[in-house]
């Protein structure tokens, strides 16, 4: 769990100091985006909303909306599984120009965490890099998604 989160801040602190100077600025995510290409062995939505303002992130995708807090603080929610609730706790963090996710997942299956690391870049693009933890195989799955509007 450690290492998924260490690669994470790793890949976000890369992408925050190769953006420019000028990008180094929180940047707006909002808009509706769709999926341009996909890489690695995880799942990518084909589309993404993402609603932000000063103090939430809200990511539509699937029909299922998330919102993260951006003061820092946790974001918690409750989710009905096949094998019953799973509690989520959720993390939002600013690296410059780099928003991460942390999310841990408390479920009767088991306890893991997720991460996942926005970034644009110009046209605009949006990247969005995922860690999900898998629990049977035991292992993570690592995706890339660009996305444009």
């Amino acid at each position: 769990m450690k290492r998924v989160a260490k690669r994470g801040l790793v890949l976000a602190l890369l992408v925050g100091l190769c953006a420019s100077p000028s990008a180094q600025s929180t940047p707006s995510f909002s808009g509706s985006w769709n999926i341009l290409s996909t890489t690695g062995d995880g799942w990518a939505s084909p589309t993404v909303t993402i609603t932000q303002n000063d103090s939430t992130f809200s990511v539509l995708e699937a029909g299922r909306t998330r919102t993260f807090r951006l003061d820092g603080s946790e974001t918690e929610s409750r989710v009905e599984g096949l094998n019953g609730t799973s509690v989520l706790t959720s993390h939002a963090q600013w690296a410059g120009s780099v928003l991460s996710l942390t999310t841990t997942h408390v479920s009767p299956a088991g306890t893991w965490t997720d991460l996942e690391v926005y970034s644009l870049a110009p046209g605009p693009k949006l990247t969005v890099v995922r860690y999900a933890t898998l629990l049977a195989p035991k292992g993570t799955r690592t995706t890339m998604a660009v996305y444009a509007k």
